[in-house]
């Protein structure tokens, strides 16, 4: 319980600052903005798919088992 304590400030201080940098960088451009945050949700959602097909195809569960 005392980690909640510790992270909800962190989390809510790294979206406050997210926010206030990111609108003052795309304040006069909102479809430099709209790029970006698109661009930023598929590259991780591409990266998390590789990293999930590598585990599954090179991970031990794919190892056959000697019986």
């Amino acid at each position: 319980m005392k980690w909640i304590a510790v992270a909800t400030p962190i989390w809510a201080m790294y979206g406050t600052l997210l926010g206030f940098i990111g609108g003052r960088s795309f304040q006069d451009n909102h479809t430099k903005a709209f790029l970006v945050a698109f661009s930023i949700a598929i590259g991780a959602t591409v990266t998390l798919e590789i990293v999930r097909y590598l585990r599954h195809r090179f991970g031990p569960s794919a190892m056959p088992v000697d019986k």
